[in-house]
């Protein structure tokens, strides 16, 4: 799509959104749950695409004028919500957790400019983190992909390949290597009562710690 084209998809985009926002409200006043769940998830599908047409006009801004500071990641980082911390509650070896508003995988919708945003965001956001803080990387280390959702029929597994995108943005910050012989993966599903409560959660340590950490998640 052309820059011309980005810039008339998110105009129509607009337009749509504003329709589909009387239609929200009306469906809203009327009790029609119906329409309003309709209405709902195509203002979402909606609003999805005039954001994947802005960030495309985003990237073409960056390839056309070299000057343009590249905030995209940073913004993501901040749309998206990721966030990085080290945890507390083990003093004696370092152990960080990611943070993430939304499951991994996201079973509405798989492609790669959505990998891209999710991999930019997590890069951002642990990098910024490291460039504040002295963080070692990790030779061997043992990833927990965390899951928190009401839906009991819902695991993520080894086939999950939105986990790969958030291993690629921690080589270099947290990883040395993402191959198995120096990172291991493993995935834990909880289950929750209150759906707004559902969330990705990545931990990173050592692999000689692994154990004290899943303990930790098992608990929680």
């Amino acid at each position: 799509m052309t820059s011309i084209g980005n810039i008339e998809h998110i105009k129509k985009g607009a337009l749509d959104l504003i329709v589909l926002s009387d239609t929200l409200a009306i469906s809203c006043r009327e009790s029609d749950c119906e329409s309003l769940i309709e209405s709902t998830e195509k203002t979402l599908q909606t609003a999805s695409s005039v954001y994947m047409a802005t960030r495309a006009l985003m990237l073409w801004i960056y390839t056309g004028i070299p000057s343009v500071p590249r905030r995209l990641p940073q913004m993501e980082a901040e749309l998206l919500s990721v966030s990085i911390e080290k945890l507390k509650e083990f003093p004696s070896f370092p152990v960080y957790k990611i943070s993430m508003p939304f499951l991994l995988p996201n079973k509405r919708k798989r492609n790669l400019e959505r990998n891209n945003a999710i991999t930019n965001a997590v890069i951002s956001a642990v990098s910024e983190y490291a460039l504040n803080n002295r963080i070692q990387l990790f030779r061997h280390a043992t990833v927990f992909f965390v899951s928190s959702n009401k839906n009991v029929n819902y695991m993520i597994d080894n086939d999950n390949k939105d986990s790969s995108t958030i291993l690629n943005g921690l080589l270099g910050t947290l990883l040395m290597d993402d191959r198995p012989t120096a990172c291991n993966t493993a995935y834990y599903t909880k289950i929750i009562d209150d759906p707004s409560e559902m969330k990705t959660e990545v931990y990173i340590v050592d692999s000689e710690h692994d154990i004290e950490v899943l303990s930790m998640i098992k608990s929680n």
